[in-house]
């Protein structure tokens, strides 16, 4: 059963990993999607970010563990 809970410190290495699967599917279709060896962690910042300001939530959906 999918539930969804505010994220959490531990979800964000899947969350830049689904966010790197999202950017390479892009960039078959459009070459400007290409992202940077380091880009990752320019993704990470930019989320880490969301998850720490009083303006913003950022949840996650999780099928088990």
């Amino acid at each position: 059963m999918v539930r969804i809970e505010k994220a959490k410190q531990r979800h964000v290495p899947a969350m830049i990993e689904i966010w790197r699967e999202f950017i390479d599917f892009h960039v078959e279709k459009d070459p400007i999607y290409a992202r940077g060896d380091d880009a990752h962690h320019f993704f990470e910042r930019y989320l880490k970010g969301f998850m720490e300001s009083e303006e913003s939530q950022v949840l996650v959906a999780l099928d088990g563990e």
